[in-house]
Order: structure tokens, then sequence, then C-alpha cells
């Protein structure tokens, strides 16, 4: 085992805390000559249980979860771009529970916002003309459209647009 590339993952790991693959993806970048070192000094790293994925994986989530920073797929997403295993993001999944509604609450609030400011500049424009229920359609379509872009699923859309325009979710 290379003892140069060991020193700069012992280091790495030091700074913070990452997944088998952000630690091999940093050997690499740092090490390009020595690509046959990388592997063993992340096993080894692993082994000696510097490295756990579940564990980080959770403590993301949970850090995830309590911040109310978005939506499962989210998550999901970001542990993926982690390099973390799917069959461990899907046990860590299972374990942790996250508040969708309270950050798409807040994001749809703010959305609200800006989507009923540039309505209505572009009704006093002459832009459109919308009648009352139209106006009304196109907020609903519009923060539908915010909060499923942003990953949001279709349960938790209903429950955060109907409360936040006070319609009912099966209305059109």
């Amino acid at each position: 085992m290379d003892a140069e590339v060991q020193e700069v993952a012992l280091t790495y790991l030091d700074m913070r805390a990452c997944s088998l693959k952000e630690l091999e993806r940093y050997l690499l970048r740092k090490f390009p000559a020595k690509k046959d070192a990388v592997m063993p000094v992340v096993l080894w790293c692993k082994a000696q249980g510097f490295i756990d994925d579940i564990t980080y994986a959770t403590r993301i989530a949970n850090s995830f979860g309590n911040g109310k920073k978005g939506s499962r797929k989210t998550l999901i997403g970001n542990l993926s771009k982690k390099g973390i295993a799917r069959s461990d993001i899907a046990h860590v999944m299972e374990k942790v529970a996250i508040d969708e509604q309270a950050p798409a609450y807040r994001m749809a609030a703010k959305k609200l916002v800006q989507i009923d400011h540039k309505l209505q500049r572009d009704i006093e424009q002459g832009k459109v003309q919308l009648s009352q229920r139209q106006v009304l359609l196109v907020r609903k379509q519009r923060l539908i459209g915010f909060l499923a872009r942003h990953g949001y699923s279709k349960q938790t859309i209903e429950t955060v647009v109907s409360n936040l325009l006070h319609t009912n979710p099966l209305d059109e």
C-alpha cells in the first residue's frame, strides 16, 4: 500500500466525512499516475471503519430531514451523486422520516408571491387578459409545475397547493 496515498486519504477523511466513491474520486484526482494504489487504500480505510456509506448516508438524510431542505427525490439524487449504492440508499430511506410538506409549503409560498407579482404586472401592461377564474387556474398550474420540478410527490403537491390557495384538491 502506497504511504503517500494513504496519508492523503487520512488527511482528507480527517477534514470531512465522505463516501467510498467520493474518497476514490478524490484520490484518483490527486494521484492520476497511481491508479493502482488508490483502491487498496480506499478498501483499507473501509476495513478500518473510517468509511461507512450507510452511516454517512443516514447522517446526510437526518440533517436533510431536520433542516427541511426538500423532497425525498432530491435527497436520493444527492446521495446518488455522492456515490452511495442504490441498495444503501433504499436501506437509509426506509429508516429516515422526511417531512416534505414544510419545505414545499415554504417554497410554494415564496413562489406564489413571484407568480402573483408577474401576473399582476402582465395584466396591468395588457400582455394578458384573464378572468378571475383563469387567474386562479394559472396560479395553481404554475405552483404545481414549480413543486413538481423540485421533485415533490403528487400527494405533497396537492396538499400544499390546496392549503396555500385554500381550494379543494379535486377542483380544476
